[in-house]
């Protein structure tokens, strides 16, 4: 069956080629290189059915019935074509290395009705992240995965190590280096070591780990050596001790000692009748102390 010519009906949009032959009186066979099944053929204007009409192998042409003379056979050859480096929507393999970019700040939107995990797989190991596991946007819960099990939770609550309940998650973490002061200190008595890089703290949670320095001379006044400046006041229930190393001390090992809702450092020793002494400028001489304390903070 023939059909008129429409070239709104011609096969695709890509690039094609068009040739022209005047046939002979019964001639069948035309010689015209293409791509089987991507190919036209029209007889004076008139597209021919394939099968019907005409068989083509990749090299030639060939009509059911041979032409009359003068007969115009025009063959349309299509170069085929492919959407490059393109994946179905129902899934598929990739390669290489992705890169995506966007606006706003919104990378990459990954959206699920049924499921809420985005797995990676690098050299058959799993690793991947579920985000708000329950479907409760209330109660949002992000969570990385190994190979199926769960390493790491993050919740409002915080960062959870070891467990997914709120005793643990870590909601805070710093470090960073802290000036200690000496509180009153009597005419000339100095601490030069106030500003030292050795002062220096780690907050975890609510537990700060501080370390310090203090170098002080000697001095006949009895008042106590307090140092304040600590980077967190500590917690309002609990106090906290330490440990230290000193010189030029009187021979005694005084400990670090912070007290409640407080942010300074004293130093106290037992006494012979088993009660805390603390530590007064006129018991040391140039002495120097590197103390360690940790303590909880309300912070």
């Amino acid at each position: 069956m023939t059909r008129a010519r429409d070239v709104a009906n011609l096969i695709g949009s890509g690039n094609y080629s068009s040739t022209t032959f005047t046939a002979t009186a019964g001639q069948t066979a035309f010689t015209i290189s293409h791509t089987q099944g991507f190919v036209q053929v029209f007889m004076n204007g008139l597209l021919l059915d394939e099968t019907v009409d005409y068989t083509s192998n990749g090299s030639a042409v060939t009509l059911t019935s041979g032409a009359a003379a003068g007969d115009e056979i025009e063959v349309v050859a299509y170069n085929t074509f492919s959407v490059g480096d393109a994946l179905p929507k129902s899934g598929g393999t990739m390669t290489g290395a992705l890169t995506v970019s966007g606006s706003n700040g919104e990378l990459l939107n990954v959206s699920s009705t049924t499921g809420s995990e985005l797995a990676v797989y690098v050299d058959g190991n799993e690793i991947s992240f579920r985000a708000d596991a329950d479907n409760d946007d209330n109660n949002t819960v992000m969570t990385f995965d190994l190979d199926g099990s769960e390493k790491i939770r993050i919740t409002n609550d915080g960062l959870h190590l070891g467990g997914t309940g709120s005793a643990n998650a870590i909601d805070d973490y710093e470090e960073g280096t802290w000036t200690a002061n000496l509180q009153a200190p009597p005419s000339g008595i100095t601490n030069s070591a106030a500003t030292s890089s050795l002062n220096r703290y780690t907050k975890i949670g609510n537990v700060v780990f501080v370390q310090g320095v203090l170098s002080i001379n000697n001095d006949s006044s009895s008042a106590a050596i307090v140092i304040n400046g600590l980077p967190f006041t500590s917690a309002s229930a609990t106090g906290a001790a330490g440990g230290q190393i000193s010189r030029y001390s009187n021979g005694l090992m005084y400990s670090p000692y912070i007290g409640q809702n407080s942010s300074q450092v004293m130093f106290y020793v037992s006494n012979n009748t088993g009660n805390w002494d603390s530590l007064q400028y006129n018991e040391v001489s140039s002495a120097y102390f590197h103390y360690n304390i940790y303590y909880s903070t309300d912070a």
